[in-house]
């Protein structure tokens, strides 16, 4: 049995979670990567990959679309954020995310996180594998 710790809160971004991971030190203890968190708080996929590659057991998957260039919401990075649209409709760099992926041959689970918000998770699962074969022919 391990336990996963997801990227979220005060451990969002890969590094946060890397060095986190260092000062636990648990050989079961390893990461779900929240792709939202990582890219809100401005850390690239390759640089979330580079820090969690060794604890990664498992991707969410999930798109924001970007509605404001800055904010007014003092340090909140996720008001400049729309939650939750379909995969591949919104800002993600999902294509790159999925690619690297393939290219760092990860073996893992990934996740379609389906929110409430989403009013067809059947659709979102079909964009979610269109997704994943357009990525396959870059």
């Amino acid at each position: 049995m391990s336990i996963l710790v997801e990227t979220h809160g005060t451990i969002s971004t890969g590094e946060d979670m890397a060095s986190f991971m260092q000062k636990v030190n648990q050989g079961n203890i390893n990461i779900i990567w929240d792709i939202a968190h990582t890219v809100v708080h401005e850390e690239t996929v390759e640089e979330s990959y580079d820090y969690l590659e060794s604890y990664l057991k498992h991707v969410h998957i999930k798109d924001f679309k970007k509605i404001k260039s800055s904010s007014s919401d003092g340090d909140d990075p996720y008001s400049l954020w729309e939650r939750f649209v379909p995969p591949g409709k919104g800002n993600f760099p999902l294509r790159q995310f999925i690619k690297l992926l393939q290219q760092k041959n990860y073996k893992g689970v990934i996740c379609l996180e389906t929110p409430a918000s989403y009013a067809n998770a059947e659709q979102c699962l079909q964009d979610l594998v269109c997704l994943f074969e357009e990525s396959v022919k870059l």
